[in-house]
């Protein structure tokens, strides 16, 4: 029998120790902005975006089972995750995309976009930092490409926007396809570009509302805080009434079209919308929707982050509006006035800024520089071509894939002729040989550049399936 006059001392020593321990394996190599393994964070473990990484999704096969089946609405069901061969487990995982489920659902498919969250259970866990991850499996995106080049154009231009890189997903050890990860946007998204003096985050939703979502529009109409359920119902960090208050101060401000500068993070802004209306993503703030988007605010300083993109390059126009496919018209989108099936003054966000002729021409130098840079450059082609070798043998595996992978290849092409087409015409609304405005490319068609060999529906599109072999 051991004997020492201070073991109660000790003993309780290593108990302390023991929980000590455990409380840095969980905040430390797991919690948010601390670094993990090797001084790594989940920057640089998930998202390099030069390789495919691995996440393998334990779960029992019943409960996997249901959730596909039932597509249910923001449950959660329990499970494990193996991330590049590192294991977590007690970690939540749910379908995402309200509109994307019902359609899957009703046409059979069972690959749907997904979450997986790291604290739903055990608060503080993470994946180095990331409380969440989503992974989104392309519906709509033939090509695999649009959200990842999406988020790439913003970063690129200097955009605070979401890491994305590609995983192939497996399911207790079975092959699901490949997917895109990308980094959630809240308190980790935060931390990373603004530090952790950060400001207000929410996600203005769209609803089929008699007020034509005003507050999505960011439009001011009173002070009353109920006008604006749309955004303060979608906060994805906590909130008070005097930050409501400051938000609707600043509302104010951007309808009254003067001293802009106190209201909005003006450059940010304009750079966000040069991209956005590159890429035409009409269902976002620029289209009849308005949504899409997250909105940032600090000291009463408004900006803008890009989400869901899978639409882009036009493929929305195909999928809501009775076929209307006109490739030319949408290759020349106008860079001046992009606003879809919208009146500019219901998108202040934009339109209030470019009554501001200093304003104007800063956006379209914005604009020019991203040309320069992300395509004259030559570096979108380099892009292309390593981005396509790196995930064309996973998609001719893909068991899950929507299109065969012909399909692939074909929508491949038509997004790297989109692009081609797309910035030769920008070039010229910039150097003004192409009207910048709707009104002056109605009145001057044969200025626009030619896109009608552009077959829109292989960029993304299920409905119309058969056509892409006519």
């Amino acid at each position: 029998m051991i004997r020492h006059k201070r073991i109660d001392f000790i003993c309780a020593l290593a108990v302390a120790s023991a929980l000590l321990v455990t409380v840095v394996m969980i905040t430390g190599i797991y919690s948010g902005g601390v670094t993990g393994a090797h001084g790594k964070t989940y920057a640089d473990m998930l998202f390099d975006e030069n390789v495919v990484h691995t996440i393998d999704i334990r779960i029992s096969p019943e409960l996997w089972e249901e959730m596909l089946d039932s597509a249910p609405d923001e449950e959660y069901f329990h499970c494990g995750v193996v991330v590049n061969g590192e294991a977590f487990n007690n970690i939540a995982i749910r379908l995402k995309g309200h509109s994307s489920k019902d359609f899957l659902s009703e046409f059979g498919y069972r690959r749907f976009d997904m979450k997986l969250s790291f604290n739903h259970y055990i608060s503080g866990l993470s994946y180095h930092g990331l409380d969440k991850i989503t992974l989104h499996g392309g519906y709509l995106d033939n090509t695999y490409l649009k959200d990842f080049f999406v988020f790439d154009m913003m970063r690129k231009a200097g955009v605070a926007s979401p890491l994305t890189s590609y995983v192939w997903l497996t399911v207790n050890g079975e092959d699901c396809g490949l997917y895109l990860a990308i980094e959630d946007m809240r308190a980790a998204f935060l931390r990373r570009n603004f530090g952790r003096d950060i400001g207000k985050l929410y996600k203005p939703e769209y609803t089929y509302r008699n007020d034509e979502n005003n507050d999505v529009a960011l439009i001011y109409t009173d002070d009353d805080f109920t006008s604006y359920s749309g955004i303060f119902d979608e906060a994805m960090t906590n909130i008070t009434a005097i930050d409501k208050k400051r938000l609707i101060d600043s509302l104010r401000i951007l309808s009254g079209g003067e001293d802009l500068e106190t209201a909005v993070d003006i450059e940010p802004v304009l750079t966000y919308f040069a991209v956005l209306s590159y890429i035409v993503n009409l269902d976002s703030y620029l289209g009849d929707t308005g949504h899409n988007y997250y909105l940032y605010e600090k000291n009463g300083i408004l900006s803008m982050f890009p989400w869901d993109n899978h639409q882009a390059f036009a493929t929305y126009s195909v999928n809501v509006s009775d076929w209307e496919i006109e490739p030319t018209k949408y290759v020349n989108y106008p860079i001046d006035t992009p606003y879809w099936r919208v009146e500019a003054q219901r998108r202040p966000m934009l339109s209030k800024l470019l009554e501001h002729e200093v304003y104007l021409q800063l956006y379209r130098q914005i604009y020019s520089d991203f040309i320069v840079s992300y395509f004259e450059s030559g570096y979108f082609d380099e892009r292309m071509d390593t981005v396509v070798s790196m995930i064309s043998p996973y998609v001719e595996r893909d068991p899950t894939r929507y299109l065969e992978y012909e399909m692939f290849l074909r929508s491949v092409d038509t997004f790297r002729e989109f692009n081609r087409l797309r910035v030769m015409s920008v070039r010229g609304q910039l150097e003004g040989s192409i009207p910048s405005t709707f009104e002056g490319q109605v009145e001057n068609p044969d200025a626009l550049v030619n896109a009608d060999h552009v077959w829109l529906p292989y960029l993304g599109d299920l409905d119309y399936y058969d056509y892409y072999y006519g």
